[in-house]
């Protein structure tokens, strides 16, 4: 049975994949931080298939010693953070921006450190990391997010050089509608503006649903996937 761990596995599309790869067969390292229910609720519906873990990605010694456990065959990263605060970088707190900047990238670093060992003996290793289309065109009011999703997609291109047993790759999806009752009510404002701007500027005329997203990353991590590596694929429609 194929293994993949899936990080940000209480989150809105960390959730979806993970159930969608219990849906087809494969068996799941739920990864999450803090909160739980959305993994509590795959846990129950699909039993033994799944397993929970929680761990701070910014904690190198605890994730080693999770993965030294986890045959893992495939890896998809959605864990991320974003700042509450939209702000401009004159107008940004160097704690906020660091720590946006920090738990984006260098945890990306940490999680593909301690697991890539597990990776190689599945030759190829599969890995997914989830970017952002602002890596390319950047983001008002969150430099520190797109610099940090910026350096996972070069983190992704320098491991694909580095790493002939894996194949890596990363998600950059444009916006992408999720439920976000839980974000505060400065934020949700900000993403209703900013959302609508980008829809205006998509050819398909719509935004990124959950399944676009699953389609590509269950592509990239089955054996369909041969020789595509390094690659940042863009979900966003075209966006201009």
């Amino acid at each position: 049975m194929p293994f993949v761990a899936v990080t940000g596995a209480n989150g809105n599309i960390g959730s979806h994949l993970a159930e969608r790869f219990l849906q087809t067969g494969w068996h799941v390292a739920l990864l999450y931080h803090r909160a739980h229910e959305r993994v509590d609720h795959l846990l129950r519906a699909y039993g033994a298939p799944a397993e929970a873990h929680a761990v701070d990605l910014m904690d190198s010694v605890a994730l080693e010693a999770l993965f030294a456990h986890l045959p893992v065959t495939a890896l998809v990263h959605t864990a991320g953070v974003r700042a509450a605060d939209a702000r401009s970088l004159v107008a940004s707190d160097p704690t906020v921006w660091n720590r946006v900047l920090t738990e984006n990238l260098v945890s990306a670093a940490n999680l593909l450190r301690a697991a890539i060992p597990a990776l190689r003996a599945a030759a190829p290793g599969r890995v997914v990391l989830f970017g952002s289309d602002v890596s390319r065109e950047g983001l008002k009011n969150g430099s520190a997010y797109a610099a940090a999703k910026a350096g996972v997609a070069n983190l992704a291109r320098s491991l694909s050089r580095e790493e002939p047993d894996l194949l890596v790759n990363v998600v950059s999806p444009g916006p992408v509608v999720i439920d976000d009752s839980h974000f505060s009510e400065e934020y949700r404002i900000f993403r209703e503006r900013y959302y609508a701007e980008q829809l205006l500027r998509t050819p398909t005329g719509r935004l990124a649903d959950l399944e676009d997203l699953w389609g590509v990353c269950r592509f990239l991590v089955s054996s369909e996937n041969r020789h595509i590596n390094g690659e940042e694929i863009v979900v966003n429609g075209g966006k201009l």
